[in-house]
């Protein structure tokens, strides 16, 4: 079977608000984009049951 591509209506970089996982030594890693901060504060709840222990935080990052 053929991959098939969907075309998507927003470009990618129209997600400003993402997950990142706080790590050692003051890294980061994004986990997640979303179009709304209700969408970011679901996705962490869900994130937080599966990996108690790690620390996330939702940001805003402004289009450029």
């Amino acid at each position: 079977m053929s991959e098939q591509r969907v075309k998507r209506s927003y470009p990618e970089g129209n997600r400003p608000w993402a997950i990142v996982l706080i790590l050692l030594n003051a890294q980061h890693y994004t986990a997640a984009c979303f179009f709304n901060r209700q969408d970011a504060d679901d996705h962490k709840r869900v994130l937080q049951r599966f990996m108690p222990k790690a620390e996330f935080e939702i940001i805003f990052t402004p289009p450029e």
